[in-house]
């Protein structure tokens, strides 16, 4: 089985060298219909320090390498009925069971497990092909219907992204080019040039450890959710109000964005009060504020505040999160402040970097993440982080950022 994910990790390293062209590898158009399809092959290899605990961490240092292929179909017929399909395979070689997980994968998206499927399961090597999207809509002339498999976001922010309550990325992730799909039905009205209303039914499924997403098949009509989003501008700012069921919280929301004083800052906000179906558990609140500013074409640097309602006080409360098996939080404690800074250094090569501070636990989380254009079509990704804060204790994180091990990644990504 060793020798069948190296087989598989090989011709993905043939074929994305073999990527040149920047175009679709079959295209076909007759005027009123066509069909565009693509591959897309991401290499990535990586080393980890990590925290000195053997209980959580086997060794004292891991490495990592994965490969991810992916076949992208887009398809239209007509002016009505556009069809959508992106399908992948992915190869993960690891050293230990326990080497930290980079948000590379399109593990921990909740949705049907009867659309993936891990062919490949051992101590130091895995295998996953699925389908991340698989979707159709229908447009009408003031009316989109999307309905399968489709990616869902409502967020306005960039780093911490309270309304994007499915399958979000991390604040330290930077390439978020593929967001993971989920089996939902969106309608989006045009009520105007600058105001629409977007319906969305979302699929929730039980637990199950045994499959390769941790979801089931069976749909929890417990864990499905619905949502009513309405958005429009007014005097320069894109507003929206937002409100319905997420799993198993009731939701009510909204976020703002857009620039002040002629232009000079630009200011993202958004936000949600959640109230649990459990009388319980308490409500909570989480709302970010993002304030960037523009120094010149090439610089960027972003302050950001995250109010995570449903974080603890204390570190004391943390292991509560890992015990509560319904918990979806990407973030354990109740405040953190960042600061985000990107830097064009030349038309091939970009910067960027993001400071984060949980003010909870007083944990930081520093990101580095550079990436350089090779070709048409083809780039390379150097990334690396640097975590402080008090180590955990046997099974006792004693902070956040703590717990993380230092990371070095190398990426090659291309398109063909």
């Amino acid at each position: 089985m060793r020798r069948k994910a190296l087989i598989v990790s090989v011709a993905s390293f043939i074929l994305f060298f073999a990527a040149g062209r920047a175009d679709a590898f079959y295209e076909w158009n007759d005027g009123s219909s066509s069909a565009d399809m693509r591959g897309f092959i991401r290499l990535t290899g990586a080393a980890l320090r990590n925290p000195d605990n053997r209980m959580i961490y086997p060794n004292k240092t891991d490495t990592s390498a994965w490969a991810i292929a992916r076949l992208l179909f887009f398809g239209k017929v007509g002016d009505r009925l556009s069809m959508e399909l992106n399908a992948y395979n992915l190869v993960v070689n690891n050293s230990s069971k326990g080497a930290f997980s980079q948000d590379t994968t399109t593990t921990g998206a909740e949705r049907s497990a009867w659309l993936e499927t891990r062919y490949l399961d051992e101590k130091n090597n895995s295998g996953l092909a699925g389908i991340d999207r698989l979707n159709m809509t229908l447009s009408f002339d003031r009316v989109d219907i999307k309905l399968g498999r489709q990616p869902v976001n409502f967020a306005t922010a960039f780093y911490f992204t309270p309304n994007d309550f499915f399958a979000p990325f991390s604040a330290q992730t930077f390439f978020r080019t593929y967001k993971p799909g989920v089996d939902a039905a969106r309608i989006e009205i045009r009520l105007g040039a600058l105001t629409q209303l977007t319906f969305l039914g979302v699929l929730g499924y039980s637990a199950n450890g045994s499959t390769s997403n941790g979801y089931s098949g069976q749909i929890s009509s417990i864990r499905s959710s619905s949502l009513a989003r309405l958005s429009t501008v007014i005097a320069d700012f894109e507003l929206t109000a937002l409100g319905g069921s997420v799993r198993d919280s009731t939701i009510i929301g909204g976020s703002a964005q857009g620039e002040i004083f002629g232009g000079w800052l630009s200011i993202r906000a958004e936000g949600h009060h959640a109230k649990p179906d459990d009388s319980a558990k308490k409500s909570s609140e989480e709302f970010v504020l993002e304030v960037e500013r523009r120094f010149n074409r090439k610089l960027t640097a972003t302050a950001v505040y995250f109010y995570h309602g449903a974080g603890k006080n204390s570190a004391d409360e943390y292991l509560e999160l890992l015990r509560d098996s319904g918990a979806q939080n990407l973030y354990m404690g109740k405040r953190y402040m960042a600061i985000g800074v990107s830097y064009e250094y030349s038309p091939l090569t970009t910067l960027q970097a993001v400071a984060i501070v949980n003010a909870t636990d007083n944990s930081r989380f520093v990101s580095f993440y550079s990436v350089h254009s090779l070709a048409d079509e083809t780039e390379l990704s150097l990334s690396f982080s640097i975590p402080q804060g008090a180590a955990p204790d046997n099974m006792n994180i004693r902070s956040e950022y703590g717990a993380y091990p230092y990371f070095i990644g190398l990426e090659l990504r291309s398109y063909f």
